[in-house]
This record gives structure tokens, sequence and C-alpha cells, in this order.
């Protein structure tokens, strides 16, 4: 007779099984107080789990420097140091909701496990949950890190922390039993398992303050998304585009115009002085940027040194500030002594055909382009005008925006003319008749065939019968704040309608009819959109809410008294019983 090892594998046949594993029993028990700093942990689970993830799924902190060996059987996990538990040391134990059961069932709630391998154990409590406004279906890790000193340096973010858990299904989470102290707190997805961000790549979530300072209780704390990118900023590149001009782009995603930065060029020829540079010129939402010079270049090779000195920005603190460390970079580029005298061109306007009330104007050129005058007017067809305003810094895109909402059943006009606007070396534009993918029509004044003096762009809003009237609720526990900016977003569609916060209230104006979702966030930055968060360089986010309940907006009706459910963001949705105490575990049970 042969023998052979017995294997796991999911019995065939029968009703399906949806039921979670779940820990029924464990040594040592919650709160156990002078734990053998030798001992084994034992954990006995409802049914059998799958050893093949049960590794990944378990966590020890404050982490053994040794480590720790896992061994499973059938239902039971046993948790040992390679060496040993320190002494009078706080230790939690973490089952995520990587470990499944034979089926492939994962656990459906994270199992925490506290003991004290001294006479006593921690009590500090951390809570909170983690807020996504796109409304992910996702139970990310949050780590807490101790930090002692006054200073923070962005890269604690990416050690091991002091102390992790996870999220319920409703993002709920709470830190027991941990040390007093100074933390940082954040989220993330972890995508590889290794209970570390990977900037990048992870989903990350934080809250609005650096640091926390834990006595016995602290929170609940609101965590939002925010960046992990860790590109440093950099040039990729470099060009004369005149005897005048550079022009460079950063690496996307590297934080440019965020940096306090030297510019320096030399020349390849000794003989030939250095042009100085007269100023740094960024290019509004873009990443391409313009160094104008004082002095003019040669047809000669030169070199651009340039030195970035990153700011860890700190929130609500204008005081303090960490530095990185300084990034110092040189790139070689081949000079011009041409003038630049090419016009920029008008590549589209928007917008076109019917709009809804709250539309801008937007102009796309050829190269950036500032508008002269920061005073615009559109015109309707009875000669009625509103007002626009627009930034005049330097752009690719100019984009006016009306002091006032536009009317319904109204056709627009609004007239570009070329001396209102310059490109970096004064070149006034050159309006083609087919550059214009909109109702825009050219207007040619001056008898030639390819050059207008103004084109018009022209366009309609959409009719009464269309609009919703108004749309107003709120949700009375909300304070107020000035800086709240509350959106409703049609379903299907890109659309967006905002409204100022009203002591906690909102009131849409004449907005498109349709079914959408009504959620706000808090424009602390007050450029009127929503910013998120940023870990490299720390950057705190803006607090951003979505409700899922679906909201009519219908059309010719005025729509009174929609309750918002915003009063209990961070609520424990699940309450979950503590294991049953036991001071043993059953040997394994007859039938396995």
């Amino acid at each position: 007779m042969y023998l052979s090892c017995a294997h796991q594998a999911a019995p065939g046949g029968g009703p399906r099984d949806v039921e979670p594993p779940a820990v029924v029993r464990s040594i040592p028990v919650p709160g156990t107080l002078n734990f053998p700093v030798k001992g084994k942990i034992t954990l006995r689970f409802s049914e059998w789990v799958d050893m093949r993830n049960v590794k990944k799924s378990v966590t020890i902190f404050p982490t053994l420097p040794d480590g720790f060996k896992i061994s499973v059987s059938g239902r039971q996990v046993e948790i040992a140091p390679k060496k040993s538990f320190a002494d009078s040391t706080t230790y939690h134990v973490g089952i995520n909701t990587t470990l499944t059961d034979l089926h492939g069932v994962s656990v459906g709630t994270p199992f925490n496990l506290f003991f004290s391998t001294g006479s006593s154990i921690d009590s500090g409590i951390i809570t909170g949950c983690v807020i996504d406004a796109t409304n992910k279906n996702v139970q990310p890790k949050v780590a807490i890190y101790r930090c002692d000193g006054d200073s923070v340096h962005d890269s604690v973010f990416l050690q091991l922390p002091s102390y992790l858990t996870q999220t319920d299904s409703s993002g709920y989470f709470q830190f027991d039993h941990i040390r007093r102290g100074t933390y940082i707190l954040c989220a993330f997805t972890d995508e590889n398992n290794d209970n570390r961000i990977t900037p990048g790549k992870d989903n990350a979530y934080a809250p609005r303050e650096r640091k926390l300072s834990l006595e016995k209780e602290a929170g609940p704390f609101l965590l939002f998304p925010v960046l992990t990118d860790t590109l440093s900023a950099t040039v990729e590149k470099i060009k004369a585009i005149s005897a005048t001009l550079i022009s460079g782009e950063w690496v996307e995603g590297s934080g440019y115009g965020r940096e306090n930065n030297e510019w320096t060029v030399i020349s390849l020829d000794s003989t030939v002085p250095a042009p100085r540079i007269d100023r740094y010129i960024p290019i509004r939402n873009s990443k391409t940027f313009i160094l104008k010079l004082a002095d003019s270049l040669t047809t000669g090779s030169y070199s651009l040194i340039y030195t970035i000195h990153p700011r860890i920005f700190l929130p609500d603190d204008s005081t303090g500030s960490d530095t990185m460390p300084v990034l110092r970079d040189t790139l070689r580029f081949n000079g011009t002594v041409f003038p630049d005298t090419i016009p920029p061109t008008l590549k589209s306007t928007s917008p076109q055909g019917t709009v809804d009330l709250n539309s801008m104007i937007s102009l796309t050129w050829s190269e950036p382009v500032r508008v002269l005058v920061d005073e615009w007017f559109i015109t309707d067809s009875l000669q009625d005008t509103i007002t626009l305003s627009v930034d005049t810094s330097f752009a690719e895109v100019s984009l006016f925006r009306p002091h006032n909402r536009l009317q319904p059943e109204k056709t627009y006009s609004f007239t570009v003319a070329p001396e209102y606007f310059e490109d970096l070396t004064g070149n006034t534009p050159r309006l083609e008749k087919d550059t214009s993918e909109t109702d825009s029509t050219v207007a040619d004044t001056t008898g030639g065939e390819d050059t207008a003096a103004v084109v018009s762009v022209t366009f309609s809003t959409v009719a009464a019968k269309d609009l919703c009237y108004s749309l107003s609720g709120g949700a009375e526990c909300l304070e107020t704040q000035p800086l709240r900016i509350w959106r409703f977003r049609p379903l299907n569609t890109q659309a967006e309608y905002t409204a100022r916060d009203s002591g906690g209230y909102f009131y849409f104006d004449s907005i498109p009819g349709a079914k959408g979702t009504i959620g706000y966030f808090v424009d602390y930055n007050n450029d009127t959109a929503y910013s998120i968060g940023s870990l490299f360089p720390w950057i705190p986010p803006e607090p951003a809410f979505a409700f899922t309940d679906t909201v009519e907006a219908r059309a010719r009706w005025d729509i009174e008294g929609i309750a918002i459910p915003a009063c209990d963001t961070c609520s424990k949705k699940i309450e979950h019983a503590a294991p049953p105490k036991e001071t043993a575990v059953d040997t394994v049970d007859k039938e396995e």
C-alpha cells in the first residue's frame, strides 16, 4: 500500500459557498498580557483556508526584525517569530482580505488581534475613513508612521509603517492599542501586497492634517485621494525658438511649476559671451516653459544649467518647510540668430452649436499667446452684452468666463480681433479662414485671400423648456463653509454644474434637465476647481464628497428640499464582535 501527502482542494458539488471565512478562536485571546516572547500565535477559522495566500495575508506590527513563519493545517493557522517577540511590547496581528477559503471567498472584514509581552497594553485609538468621490469599491490598507521630530521628510511614506490595518467595506478603519505619540496617517491600495506605498502605482489617500498627536483617542480622520508620483522635476526638451527665446518642457507628472528654480546659459565657445536670462515664463496649464534672454544667441552650441530647490508644502503653515535634495542638471542645445517672426494661428474655437447657460469661450492657439486686455464682451441678437474676464498670462488656450449666466434661447456672438493678442515676441495672430472647427465665421476686412482682421464665434443657448428652473437642497448638519462648492453631475456625461455653498445648502439655477448626482468639495486654494493632494511633495488634499443617490433636475420644474446624506460621512457601518475568549484551541475536529 502506498501513502501520499494530503493536499487541499475545494470539494465538488453542493451549493455554492458564499460565506466568508472568519476567525472563531485565537491564542492568545485579545488583550492578553505577559505573552511569552517565544510564544506562538494560533488562529482557528470557521472553515478551511487556502494556504497559498495565507502568508501574504498576515501582518505583525511592530515588525519583527527576523521575521516570522507560518504553518497551515485545515482551519488552523500558526504564526511564530523566527527568534522572539520583544519584551514589554504591544503587538498587532492582522489578517487582511487577501485571505480566502478553498472556494476563493475572501475574509469579509479584516481581523485584528492585540496582545502584549509586558504587564500593560497600549491603549491609544485612531479612527477614520477613506473617502473616494469616484466611489471606487476598494478596501485600502491604512498606515500610520511614527514621527518623533519636528521636521518630516516625504520619504517617510516609503518606509514600512509603524502600524497597519485595513478598512472595512464602508471605508471605516480603527487602530486600537496604539502607543501614544505623533504619527503621520495615510492609506494605499498596495497593489503588490508588500505593505509599502508603490509610488505611481498605488492609489493613495491622506487627511488634511500632516501630523496627528495621540494621547488616548484621535479622530475620526477623513482621508481623500492624493497623488503618489515621485518623479523629480526634470526638463526633458530644450531648444532655441528665436535669438532671444528658449523653449523647454518639464517631464510629465514631475510637478512642474512648483519649484524655486535657478537657470544659467553658458556658451561652449569660450570666445562667445554667455547670454543673460531675463525671466522664466511658465505657460499656464502646460508642461512648457519659456526662458526670455536679455542678450541674443549666436549659431553656436550652448548648455542650459538648471538647479531645482523643491519645497515640501506643509498645510496651514507659512513658516515651516522642509527641503528635499537639490537637483542640478545640464542640457545642450544649438543657438540661432533668427528672430521669431512667425505669427501664431488660431487652431480652433468653442463653444459650438447649442450650449448650456454656464458655457465659457475658449480659443486654442498654435503657440503660447497672451491676451492684452482683461475685459471682453459677448453680444446677443438684441445687442445686449455680457462682460467676460480672462487670464492674461501666456497660455496655449485663452479661456473667457462670463460674469453673468447666459440667457436661454439666445444667439451670442464673440469677436476675436488679432491686435488684442500677441505671442512671446510680440507677433499678433494670423486668423485663417479654415482654422475654426465651430460655428465661427470669419470677417475679412483686409481684402486679402488668406488673412482676416477678426473672427466671430457664434453659438446658441438651450431652450427654456429644456431647463430645470432651479435645483436646491442641502444638509442641516453642515456648518457654513464659504469655500464649499457644490456639484451636480448628469449621468453618463462629462458635464458638471457648480454652485457656491450657502450655510450648508445649494441652489442650482437654470440647469439642463437631467438625472444626476450631487456632491461637493472645499476649494481651499480658491481656484474654483477640485484639486487632488500629493504625497511627493506633500500637498494636503481638498475634501471632496459624492453622494450616490440619483437626483432628477426635472425640466420646467423648481426642485426644492433635496436632503443630502452628508451628516455621517465617517461611521462604522458594520460592528464586529470580538472572537470568544478561549484559553486554548481544540484539537483538529474528527471530520478533518
